[in-house]
């Protein structure tokens, strides 16, 4: 369970860093909301997003963000690729994993 998470090599780097920041272990040291919202990577893609990646609103992202870090990072890393590749929303139920 200490075990790093590995992920597949990419050449952006700033996304990479956001993923680092979403799935660290330790939740006194993971990055808040507010924290990813101001990281490079989100704000030179905020207008490029494409709206079926978005989640609705704030209320919705929050509770994503809340159903991620009960996960374990792989079940976390495994959900976001989900949603990365099939761009729907995908249940984010850790106890199913």
């Amino acid at each position: 369970m200490n075990e790093e998470v590995k992920f597949p090599p990419t050449a952006d780097k700033k996304l990479l860093d956001v993923l680092k920041r979403c799935l660290e272990k330790d939740p006194t040291k993971r990055s808040s909301v507010e924290e990813l919202q101001s990281h490079p990577y989100l704000k030179q893609n905020k207008e490029s997003l494409d709206e079926t990646l978005m989640l609705g609103d704030d209320a919705d992202l929050m509770k994503a963000v809340h159903e991620l870090r009960s996960c374990t990072p792989r079940t976390s890393v495994r959900k976001l690729r989900r949603l990365m590749l099939k761009g729907k929303e995908n249940e984010m139920d850790c106890s199913s994993d």
